[in-house]
């Protein structure tokens, strides 16, 4: 993320809530004391969980299809509005 306090501004200005100094501060020495790659990264499998992959297809395949298939559809109504436009 290029700029996660403004980020969070933007997440307290929607919804309105009290923004200051300090807060900001805080954030900012909070990154100086936490660069990226400060710690080691978090590595997990499917397997670290007793799962495979096909057991979350078969698991999710219902939900899966709704939220494909309703973002494809959006993805085709915005191509489609953009091409009569």
């Amino acid at each position: 993320m290029e700029d996660p306090i403004g980020v969070v501004q933007q997440i307290y200005d929607h919804f309105n809530l009290h923004w200051s100094d300090e807060m900001e501060i805080a954030m900012c020495n909070w990154f100086l004391e936490n660069p990226q790659g400060k710690q080691d990264r978090h590595e997990y499998s499917l397997a670290d969980f007793g799962l495979t992959r096909e057991d979350l297809e078969r698991h999710y395949a219902d939900y899966n299809k709704l939220v494909l298939s309703s973002t494809y559809s959006n993805n085709q109504s915005s191509s489609t509005n953009s091409a009569q436009s």
